[in-house]
């Protein structure tokens, strides 16, 4: 139980104006929902929230508040996630998914979301494991030895680079995605490819994870800006090419969180808002195009009009965040309808994931029990996926949620400990790193996929640290 300190009034109003602010909408929306089971879940998603957010701020009247702690970012996705956009569905009265109403089992789910996010929040917070050997102190060295050090370390980032870009190149090309000019140019230019796409080189696509770290690493041991700038910009069309928003919020999140902690500074409140605008502006233009990309006709601008634009954001923001149903949906169903699945996904699915299908071609592709369509119901359209939260209760109920989110509590406190205070360069990258990763391993719940995305993520930092 968490047991909130109020120190002085400052700290007490924080409390007292959420409470209101809360108290608030659960009246708006109680007032505008007339039947069950909206009622049940408004009351139960306001409850919740209401405590969340009372856990945040006695944690940032505790320790501060710092926008890089892992603990805001977090909390701001879980918020949202399991919570908020519930509350926002049922206000605009969108109750249903794909032909199912969902919400009959909303507060079920909205329950153990809850737990799952107070057992995050207990591991992150209070350290329940000791650790007897003393961190090592980091080493500063001299100005002619870590320059001489970084000379030898560029022609391996440079490598790392034109074997990751040639491998992402190779893909998309052979993806049905087009030519080299149609793809640099996000087909302005250009035209699709007569290639039939090949079904057996998944495995390649894994080095376009390391593709930002790579770029990174040269904005930190490279000298030269148009260098920086040029390597960029190529990597950056390559991931907006691949038609995954979450790549565009990584990149954003990695190279702002590691330029103010390694300036050991914090970005003013106007400079964020700019930041977060240009952010949501490429993520919505990615959203209208990607499928005219994806499909080879390329870039019609046309789309960009105001319903084009109105629709790409609540499809880029809350379609994303409605992730939460298909949670939901499976809290229906499992147990009673389907067993649990145990490790099969979590650990035998993750070794076999990176097996070639040239080499197995039989390999099965999920060992994770059935897929939504078989959960849920055959109207669930074709590739959706499930929140974290769904393959943990998928694995073992419960029991699963509050084990799997106090692991990333102690993980995420052993990043910003370990790694965010740290005075090494490579270290802070590794932070920035893995703070931009965060927004898919909790939105996106395939356990086998976001291993290797966090591997292949760190692989060239591993890679640069045992290079003296």
């Amino acid at each position: 139980m968490v047991i909130f300190m109020i120190k002085n009034r400052a700290s007490y109003s924080r409390y007292i104006i959420v409470l209101l602010i809360n108290f608030l909408i659960l009246s708006i929306l109680i007032t505008s929902i007339e039947v069950e089971p909206y009622i049940s879940n408004v009351i139960t998603d306001i409850s919740c929230l209401t405590i969340c957010m009372f856990m945040v701020i006695n944690y940032s009247i505790k320790y501060g508040f710092d926008m890089f702690d892992p603990i805001y970012f977090v909390s701001i996705i879980y918020f949202f996630l399991y919570f908020i956009t519930p509350l926002y569905d049922i206000f605009i009265r969108e109750y249903y998914w794909y032909g199912y109403e969902l919400f009959p089992f909303g507060v079920k789910a909205t329950l153990i979301a809850f737990v799952g996010y107070v057992c995050f929040y207990v591991f992150y917070r209070y350290k329940f494991i000791i650790n007897r050997k003393p961190l090592k102190k980091n080493v500063v060295l001299s100005q002619n030895k870590d320059n001489c050090s970084n000379k030898k370390k560029l022609p391996y980032i440079y490598i790392m680079y034109v074997i990751a870009f040639v491998a992402n190149v190779y893909y998309l090309k052979n993806s049905g995605f087009g030519n080299l000019k149609y793809i640099l140019t996000l087909g302005l230019i250009g035209s699709s490819s007569d290639v039939t796409p090949m079904n057996n080189i998944g495995f390649i696509s894994m080095l376009s994870y390391s593709l930002p770290t790579i770029v990174l690493l040269c904005w930190e041991y490279e000298n030269s800006k148009v260098i920086k700038i040029l390597l960029f910009i190529p990597m950056f069309i390559l991931q907006v090419a691949r038609g995954y928003r979450f790549f565009i919020i990584q990149i954003a999140v990695t190279f702002i969180a590691y330029y103010y902690l390694s300036q050991k500074k914090r970005p003013k409140i106007k400079n964020l808002l700019i930041l977060i605008l240009v952010m949501l502006f490429f993520v919505i233009i990615m959203t209208i195009f990607r499928d005219a990309i994806r499909s080879g006709n390329g870039m019609d601008l046309s789309k960009l009009n105001l319903e084009g634009i109105t629709k790409a954001f609540d499809e880029a923001f809350w379609g994303n965040f409605r992730i939460y149903q298909n949670f939901y949906g499976m809290v229906h169903v499992i147990p009673e309808n389907f067993n649990y699945v145990g490790i099969r996904q979590i650990v035998i699915g993750t070794i076999v994931m990176m097996i070639p299908r040239a080499i197995w071609p039989g390999k099965i592709s999920s060992y994770g029990g059935e897929g939504l369509r078989v959960l849920i119901g055959n109207n669930i359209a074709a590739g959706q996926a499930y929140p974290t939260l769904g393959e943990y209760y998928y694995a073992f109920g419960t029991l699963g949620v509050i084990i799997f989110m106090a692991i990333f509590g102690m993980w995420n406190r052993r990043l910003k400990y370990k790694y965010k205070n740290s005075n090494n360069k490579l270290d802070i990258i590794y932070f920035a790193v893995m703070l931009g990763c965060c927004l898919q391993l909790m939105i996106r719940g395939y356990f086998p996929s976001n291993f290797w995305y966090l591997l292949f993520a760190v692989l060239p930092i591993w890679i640069i640290k045992i290079i003296k």
